[in-house]
């Protein structure tokens, strides 16, 4: 089953890097209300996976006394998934999003200094909730975190991933099947 989980989500970060990130990034293209408000629905049991999330990194009380090993390189983590997610939540500023998904090795491709995520803040963890993070930080597992994980929490992981990784899914075909749409151009321009 991992190497079908695998395979998927290769295939997902394709699409996103070669259709989606590129149509949404060039400013020519638009995700409708209507797309939205179809995928509005979705976001229970995304947040419900945010919840078990949360709970389970609280319990394992690593992310707040790390030095922030995770949370280096001076890029943003947000990505296409992220953005909608922002837009459907109605998220007054959000943040930019210009981690692109790269279908292999994207933390070393996006990743340009060595400074901190500013959404960390040491000592305390992640300063944005987890409705609001990007989906690479809700379910991420460093190595430290790897030695005590137990097979309930591993377990967990798996369904955190595919769970949202299913979500991303459902955007990825709602925006492929008609979901984007050409703004229009202005007489002027």
């Amino acid at each position: 089953m991992k190497f079908v989980d695998s395979i998927s989500r290769i295939i997902l970060r394709c699409v996103a890097f070669f259709v989606l990130e590129p149509r949404l990034k060039s400013g020519q293209w638009m995700i409708p209300a209507s797309v939205l408000d179809r995928l509005r629905p979705e976001l229970d049991d995304l947040f419900s996976m945010h919840d078990k999330a949360k709970q389970m990194f609280s319990e394992l009380e690593i992310c707040v006394t790390c030095s922030g090993v995770c949370c280096m390189g001076g890029y943003s983590r947000f990505t296409v998934f992220d953005h909608v997610v922002h837009l459907l939540t109605g998220l007054q500023k959000p943040p930019e999003w210009t981690y692109r998904l790269y279908p292999f090795r994207s933390y070393a491709l996006n990743r340009f200094d060595e400074g901190l995520c500013p959404y960390l803040d040491l000592g305390k963890g992640c300063t944005l909730s987890y409705n609001n993070r990007p989906s690479v930080c809700v379910y991420w597992v460093c190595g430290k975190m790897q030695k005590v994980l137990e097979p309930a929490h591993e377990k967990m992981l798996i369904e955190l991933r595919r769970r949202i990784d299913t979500f991303h899914w459902k955007v990825a075909r709602a925006l492929l099947l008609g979901g984007m749409k050409r703004k229009s151009r202005s007489k002027g321009a």
